[in-house]
């Protein structure tokens, strides 16, 4: 990646219009205690529908962000693909605009490379992704005299990270399937949810995601948010406008199901949990309880139990479901009983069901919370859930309010690493004129 001359540490300077993404992987270490690991480079090829002006990288090769080689490490599995970055190895139909596209912002930009047209650029790169990705690995391909397919003793990298800004989800979806029934690789789309330029529907796909299937257990009944599956109900991508973290237990090394199974192989792709994200603000320019000075962003309020609550306010109903979860956990499968069960157990199940519908009202994309609530409402037996109840618990609270004062702090030293400063170094100032300046140097 172009650093240039001894930045701050901490810091890296990129030219203008560079679009770069940014990788940070904590690092445990029993003498040494954690360290933060940084990893950048710069995105290869622009979004011609959104007319994205970059600075093609064209004096560098693409390789994998992470050169892991430790068969224990996600390093060594992974790979990136940028948003647009898909197109060349979606489909050899883009090769030209890809190349005539780059041409054109080398020329804007003065990034030519002497001895190598933008061709030879493009082409090596799909060379290279054709070599960490291939199921096969041969010592020598014929006609390679460059050993450009040449990947030694390397592992295949199975999985394609694939952040993007797209309102078109489908050539994402599509280019999973493709990758994962020509070479088992697994791909995890993440993608923006803002309106007009992100539909989100992130996703991984893999295992099963070609097809239709019959729901399996999973932390909620039998739904599996973020495990894309074709047209399935029961296990899909996120919701268009959905904010989440999806975390997955993936075996990279066999990503498809052997046959005959060994007896304890886990399946090859399974959720581990869905923790939809909820902000204490929303769209809106309503004043005051921490909205943002530029009225884009408003206090997030509900009625609940017949009173205008935060989030915060409200959260006292999934308190009381789970000082009452023992109650319908004692009574056994009373579905199908003809009498009426214990009023504990009503209370329990009602005071459930009133947190989940909480969960569901601060959401912004309420889709996969209200599956959950009907799966715990319907099959619980079934596929009886873990204790807490995941349901409950699974989910994440950002409290992105305006709050000038609250949370002021001191300035880091000036060879203090903010990667690793245990402050919080994101201060927020009392106006939008405060805010530091953000031109070029």
């Amino acid at each position: 990646m172009p650093i240039f001359a001894h930045p701050q540490p901490g810091f890296s300077r990129w030219d203008y219009h560079t679009a770069v993404l940014t990788c940070l992987r904590v690092v445990g270490d029993a003498r040494a205690g954690s360290r933060v690991e940084r990893f950048a480079r710069q995105k290869r090829y622009p979004s011609a529908a959104a007319g994205e002006l970059i600075r093609p990288p064209i004096e560098q090769p693409w390789t994998p962000l992470l050169s892991d080689t430790d068969p224990f490490t996600l390093g060594t599995f992974s790979l990136e693909l940028i948003c647009s970055e898909m197109f060349p190895h979606a489909s050899s139909a883009n090769f030209i605009g890809i190349v005539e596209e780059n041409n054109e912002l080398a020329a804007r930009y003065g990034s030519f490379k002497g001895g190598e047209t933008m061709l030879e650029h493009v082409t090596n790169d799909v060379y290279e992704f054709a070599r960490w990705t291939a199921y096969r690995n041969a010592s020598q391909v014929p006609g390679d005299t460059k050993r450009a397919l040449h990947r030694g003793r390397a592992l295949q990298r199975t999985l394609i990270v694939l952040p993007a800004m797209t309102n078109r989800s489908a050539d994402y979806h599509v280019f999973g399937q493709n990758q994962y029934l020509a070479a088992g690789l697994v791909t995890a789309f993440c993608n923006a949810v803002a309106p007009h330029v992100g539909c989100g529907q992130s996703g991984f796909i893999g295992l099963d995601g070609w097809k239709h299937t019959e729901g399996s257990h999973t932390p909620y009944g039998s739904k599996a948010p973020g495990i894309f599956q074709l047209g399935g109900s029961h296990s899909g991508a996120l919701g268009e406008t959905e904010t989440a973290m999806v975390i997955a237990d993936l075996d990279l090394l066999r990503t498809a199901d052997q046959r005959p199974r060994p007896h304890y192989q886990h399946r090859a792709l399974r959720l581990v949990a869905h923790l939809p994200i909820f902000f204490a603000t929303e769209k809106g320019a309503h004043p005051g309880g921490g909205a943002h000075p530029n009225e884009r962003r408003q206090l997030r309020t509900r009625t609940v139990k017949g009173g205008s609550r935060t989030f915060v306010d409200a959260a006292y109903l999934i308190a009381k479901a789970l000082s009452l979860e023992a109650d319908w956990r004692s009574e056994m499968n009373v579905a199908n009983r003809t009498s009426t069960p214990p009023a504990a157990y009503r209370e329990a199940i009602g005071a459930t069901k009133d947190a989940l519908t909480v969960l569901e009202d601060f959401a912004d994309d309420a889709l996969w919370l209200r599956k959950r609530t009907d799966s715990f409402m319907t099959e619980r037996y079934d596929f009886p859930p873990m204790e807490p109840l995941p349901a409950l618990v699974d989910w994440l609270y950002v409290d992105d309010r305006w709050l000038p004062g609250l949370h002021g702090i001191e300035a880091p030293a000036p060879d203090d690493d903010p990667l690793k400063s245990d402050q919080p170094l994101l201060s927020v100032p009392k106006s939008l004129h405060e805010e530091p300046t953000r031109k070029a140097i």
